[in-house]
């Protein structure tokens, strides 16, 4: 088994504890996910909101931290009884709560696509939303390397891929990207 950076984070929060034996540790982690989730997602966001689209820095920050918040619960808000006796299985499925998430921001995702004139305007836009659910669920079950660099490929296509864009629709109108 691979034990990642995260993983290592994790385990070192987890094991923080007073001496009357309460796990501060785990609210202390919680935390540092939200707060990076802000920042990750916060990049997205004003990315967004400097283009002038429809979804902007409030709505990507609002659907990362949801997200965030939804798999903590998923992860902490349930726990399993202990001294359950013999033949007790209990089963802790993190992922129920992360797929309702991810159907709900489809819908929200949908609202910002518009037709206009008889194109489609905002499927980038209504794509970041999803995006940053999905940083938001990264963030949320502690997996921080790969919510870091999943901004950083978002950012990078945002961004980099956009004057792409513009150098091959110059050279030709009719090429649709």
């Amino acid at each position: 088994m691979i034990v990642t950076i995260d993983q290592k984070i994790a385990e070192w929060f987890n094991s923080l504890q007073t001496a009357g034996g309460w796990a501060w540790g785990n609210l202390v982690l919680c935390a540092i996910a939200i707060v990076l989730c802000v920042l990750l997602c916060g990049f997205v966001g004003l990315e967004r909101e400097k283009r002038g689209r429809s979804a902007g820095l409030r709505t990507h920050l609002l659907v990362g931290v949801g997200s965030c918040i939804i798999m903590i619960i998923s992860i902490y808000g349930f726990p399993v009884p202990v001294g359950t006796g013999t033949g007790s299985t209990y089963n802790r499925d993190f992922a129920r709560l992360a797929a309702q998430v991810v159907s709900g921001v489809g819908f929200l995702g949908a609202g910002a696509v518009i037709h206009n004139n008889g194109g489609i305007k905002g499927l980038t836009t209504a794509s970041t939303i999803w995006l940053v659910m999905a940083i938001g669920l990264a963030c949320g079950s502690m997996n921080f390397t790969l919510a870091i660099i999943a901004t950083v490929v978002v950012m990078v296509v945002l961004v980099t891929f956009r004057r792409i864009e513009r150098i091959v629709t110059r050279s030709n109108p009719y090429f649709v990207v």
